[in-house]
């Protein structure tokens, strides 16, 4: 049974889950994993969900019971900690459960009579109950290999890899930009979604594990890559850095005052704490907002102004249906009054005499035929332009690498999106930088 629990047991191994029998140790799991074998086996014979993670994300194993159990704790934890279940040391935990897009719950064969298992929930208790019940510690390598690495920024790619390495022995430095370490987790991800007091346990079991950790460290202008590797003396350097540039649209009014990227506002909010009243960089807070875009960030964004006290809307172009944000999120959004003005489009950002924005002009779409990607393509509705009075408009469009890292890494080969070229093992063009 418990080698039919995932879709690559036989990797996973028996010594390994015997392992997690003994960490749970008692007759109580033992008994709950045959009461449910059935349940189990049923629903994992047809395994699109294990499938779609195994190639997606590399998690092949899920509990499909009650998360009141907990007995998945002996399965999920192996399948996401990649360096093996000894260490019970963890990677994405930050995120089981809270902010992963649940790709499983979307492919879940039960969806097909009625609801999908709720993985993300049966996630989310069973990582809680691991760290109430101290099994996630970290474990500090026996020895040290007295080798060096830095690690380029401190969002969840730089976290896991600092972890693994750390765990063989490796001497990590990360680098941030920010004053706080935690990359996406901390600027980009308001409170009510993920904790920072979560994200900063995970900080800290890194440093627990002998990670060093800079901060207020822009890399490319505090220092280069070339110098981390010429004059501190790392042999390896691993670019985390993320996509931080934001995206605006084409349209008139885009600099006048009032206009943010998703980023930003974002940042200052979660951040920087902008909000207080007694903040040294106070951020407006608006009456009306218009957040143009349909994402999981644009959902952050609205429900982040909502709680500024704003009146807000989505500006979307395409329908409801076509939204890309989870499906979860959009319910939340609708649920704490956020209006979605969807099949509509910005045309022009409009300002008074002091150059504060005071409307924006969007006009009426509808869909056509698929475009290229496979959605149906918005097509403008000629003479439907209408205006929106708002003070603010929060641009969640996407966002793309900040160029600053390939422009000061001599022979750093880059794509044209400004993704950085590597090879299958993660190897840039330069060597010893992945």
């Amino acid at each position: 049974v418990l080698l039919s629990l995932t879709s690559v047991g036989l990797t996973t191994g028996v010594s390994n889950l015997s392992a997690w029998y003994q960490a749970l140790g008692n007759q109580r799991v033992i008994d709950q994993v045959r009461g449910q074998a059935v349940k189990l086996f049923l629903l994992l014979a047809l395994v699109p969900c294990g499938l779609l993670l195994l190639f997606s994300d590399g998690v092949s194993v899920y509990l499909l019971g009650d998360a009141r159990t907990r007995l998945g704790l002996m399965l999920l934890v192996p399948c996401l900690v990649l360096t093996g279940i000894e260490n019970l040391q963890k990677h994405y935990f930050y995120g089981t459960g809270r902010v992963c897009p649940a790709l499983c719950e979307a492919a879940c064969t039960c969806g097909l009579n009625g609801q999908p298992v709720t993985v993300k929930d049966n996630e989310l208790g069973i990582i809680e109950e691991a760290w109430e019940q101290g099994l996630m510690s970290p474990r500090p390598p026996e020895t040290r290999t007295g080798r060096t690495v830095a690690v380029v920024g401190s969002g969840p790619a730089s976290l896991t890899c600092a972890s693994d390495l750390a765990k063989h022995g490796y001497e990590v430095t990360i680098f941030e930009a920010f004053h706080t370490a935690g990359g996406v987790l901390v600027y980009g991800i308001p409170e009510f979604r993920l904790p920072k007091t979560i994200v900063q346990k995970e900080v800290d079991g890194l440093k627990e594990l002998g990670v060093t950790i800079a901060t207020d460290t822009v890399i490319g202008r505090t220092i280069t890559v070339d110098e981390l590797m010429e004059e501190q003396g790392f042999e390896a350097v691993f670019i985390g850095s993320g996509a931080g540039l934001p995206m605006f649209m084409n349209i008139p009014g885009v600099n006048y005052k009032g206009v943010l990227s998703a980023n930003e506002f974002l940042t200052r909010i979660n951040l920087m704490k902008a909000y207080k009243p007694d903040s040294d960089t106070p951020i407006q807070h608006p009456k009306k907002v218009a957040v143009v875009g349909g994402g999981n960030v644009a959902m952050d964004a609205a429900r982040c102004a909502k709680r500024l006290g704003a009146e807000v809307y989505v500006v979307y172009r395409r329908g409801m249906e076509e939204l890309p944000a989870r499906k979860e999120e959009v319910e939340h959004a609708e649920e704490e009054g956020i209006i979605f003005k969807t099949l509509n489009n910005p045309v022009e950002i409009l300002a008074d005499e002091n150059d504060n924005v005071n409307k924006i002009r969007c006009i009426k779409m509808e869909l056509g035929e698929p475009d290229a990607s496979g959605r149906r393509r918005p097509i403008e509705v000629p003479g439907s332009e209408f205006e929106l009075d708002v003070d603010c408009v929060i641009m969640a469009l996407g966002t793309s690498p900040n160029p600053l890292i390939k422009s000061t890494t001599k022979g750093l080969e880059i794509n044209k999106k400004g993704g950085i070229v590597v090879n299958e093992d993660g190897l840039s063009s330069r060597e010893h930088v992945y």
